[in-house]
């Protein structure tokens, strides 16, 4: 049976995966930057959270560890919300890209793992209504 599915990458798709899975819609999700904390200092990270909120950013997403904490929004930062940031130690743009598959069940493993083969970061897969 043939499914659909969304399958999310960090940054732009390599033009040779896009001729390999030329089924595939292509589409830009948008940017996210990550701002980075020093170790994995709850305080710090609560403080990086209530500045971010305070300037309207919107939160994406959080990972932390003991070495260190990232904080993800939305859309690329200027250079006046950067210097907002520089405590942090990282505040890197980040692009995604989604892309649907249509195919067989069976296909997805090989189908992710040519993307990743080709240096793709895979950041999320879900079965997807339609493309």
């Amino acid at each position: 049976m043939v499914q659909s599915y969304d399958v999310t990458v960090l940054g732009p798709l390599p033009e040779q995966v896009e001729v390999v899975l030329g089924q595939s819609v292509v589409g830009e999700v948008g940017a996210t930057t990550v701002l980075g904390t020093r170790g994995g200092d709850t305080t710090v990270l609560s403080q990086a959270i209530s500045r971010a909120s305070r300037f309207g950013l919107e939160l994406a997403g959080l990972h932390r560890d003991a070495q260190r904490a990232e904080l993800e929004v939305d859309g690329p930062l200027g250079p006046v919300l950067q210097a907002a940031f520089a405590d942090l130690t990282v505040a890197v743009s980040r692009r995604s890209s989604v892309l649907c598959l249509r195919l067989p069940g069976r296909m997805l493993a090989s189908a992710l793992r040519l993307l990743t083969e080709q240096g793709v970061d895979l950041l999320s897969v879900r079965v997807a209504p339609c493309c």
